[in-house]
């Protein structure tokens, strides 16, 4: 699990990365994973995407606060970190959105 990124600016991209934990095997390839993350207040526009850390294979996970994606057909390795990529989409300024503990589970194939 890690915090979701706090965003102060509209349009400017906020992440934070989940650490692999455990040893996933080198062969280990992502399947399901199963997420979880809140934000308050929920601002009016707001976009959250589950991805790789390095921002590719990205799921738009915003308007659900937990469900899954699935990476199976990707070819994405068990043991790459992923992580958590928010926005508040629109114009003027606006008051702190706090994210809150969120957690991933990666299920993989090897």
């Amino acid at each position: 699990s890690t915090v979701a990124p706090t965003i102060y600016t509209k349009n400017y991209w906020y992440g934070s990365t989940y650490p692999v934990v455990g040893n996933p095997p080198s062969t280990g390839v992502m399947g399901v994973v199963y997420y979880s993350y809140n934000y308050s207040p929920r601002p009016a526009g707001l976009q959250v995407y589950l991805c790789k850390s390095d921002g590719t294979y990205c799921w738009d996970i915003t308007n659900s606060g937990s469900g899954s994606v699935n990476y199976t057909g990707y070819g994405v390795a068990a043991n790459q970190a992923l992580g958590i990529f928010v926005r508040v989409n629109g114009t003027g300024t606006m008051s702190p959105a706090y994210g809150s503990t969120t957690n991933i589970t990666v299920n993989y194939t090897y």
